[in-house]
């Protein structure tokens, strides 16, 4: 009896009955955002009238802010995660390129190999050009083809 009534007050994991000061922390954050996104919103709709009247609130700050505060959070999220995809897609390897095909059956080349096959295959146009650069560096007529 006791191990179910563990189980039902537990959500997690089997045997677990606390709650760490992290999940704790987390949860305070939680209420307290939730509660003043509620008291931002009523103070947006609510006419100034009755908040000066009926709840005896003077001063209060400009309503534009509640606008453009809101775009400006919203623009910075859109904007910072354009950019960390940008930056993400700037330190992969091309579509082309035999590194970004590497999953748990690939067999990889030792590094120096591996440097000599993609020089081949991105920067050399022709198997006989490549070969007659190696035999006669510079010296002689220009590649046939």
């Amino acid at each position: 009896m006791e191990a179910k009534q563990e189980m039902i007050y537990n959500s997690g994991e089997a045997g677990k009955s606390s709650i760490t000061a992290f999940e704790l922390y987390r949860f305070m954050e939680w209420v307290a955002t939730t509660t003043l996104a509620l008291l931002v919103t009523v103070w947006a709709w609510v006419p100034e009238e009755v908040l000066q009247e009926k709840l005896s609130f003077i001063q209060f700050p400009n309503r534009y802010y509640f606008l453009a505060i809101g775009n400006w959070m919203g623009i910075t999220i859109l904007y910072s995660e354009v950019l960390y995809y940008a930056l993400s897609m700037m330190k992969v390897h091309p579509r082309e390129n035999f590194l970004t095909l590497v999953d748990k059956h690939t067999k990889l080349l030792p590094a120096p190999k591996r440097a000599q096959v993609e020089q081949s295959k991105y920067f050399a146009e022709d198997s006989r050009q490549q070969q007659q650069s190696k035999s006669d560096f510079g010296a002689g007529e220009p590649p046939k083809q």
